[in-house]
């Protein structure tokens, strides 16, 4: 299924899709900094242009409405090899409001191009130090803070009830939007 963008105004400026105007209007709820489409990258064999760069966690974020292929992935995996940055890859989550619906999953890259880990990231709150950050299954101790090395049981930082408001909040600004998690860029299911 093809699925097509839909520029969408939010706050002083127009984003390519509305999944796009969505994650910006979740970054602005969650006080995280973020620059949309801030340069073009050279990655060798084209000239890409990143959705967002987040500088608090020193990466890039893209985002895709639909189901994407190896030359979409080839361009992430470059994205992070050239630029030398985690690049994050996440659908439209949780701004759906479907029942059972946990926060929206993505994938992570490191700067060297490999997939970090075999399974799904989200975002999460500290629950020591409050710090925002993509954690590996959602769970505290995954965080980069590290503040939750080890713990008797697990505490899942995507439960927080920021980030639930914060879905919350952005769901209504953006009617009719459809869920998708991006399929695992290993397995192509999600």
């Amino acid at each position: 299924m093809r699925y097509s963008n839909v520029r969408t105004a939010y706050g002083p400026r127009y984003y390519r899709s509305k999944t796009e105007a969505r994650w910006a209007a979740w970054f602005d709820r969650m006080q995280i900094p973020f620059h949309y489409e801030p340069s073009k990258v050279d990655l060798g064999f084209c000239n890409y242009v990143p959705d967002f760069y987040l500088p608090d966690q020193n990466a890039y974020f893209e985002v895709k409405a639909g189901n994407y292929g190896p030359t979409q992935i080839k361009k992430i995996k470059s994205l992070a090899e050239v630029t030398h940055c985690h690049t994050y890859l996440f659908g439209n989550g949780r701004f759906a409001e479907e029942p059972n619906n946990r926060q929206g999953y993505g994938y992570v890259w490191r700067p060297d191009g490999s997939l970090y880990g075999d399974d799904y990231f989200t975002w999460c709150i500290c629950p020591i130090c409050d710090a925002v950050d993509v954690a590996l299954l959602g769970k505290a101790k995954n965080m980069t803070c590290q503040c939750i090395r080890t713990t008797k049981r697990t505490l899942y930082a995507d439960e927080h009830v920021r980030i639930a408001r914060a879905f919350k909040y952005v769901a209504p600004l953006f009617p009719n939007p459809r869920r998708t998690t991006p399929p695992h860029p290993r397995r192509g299911t999600s």
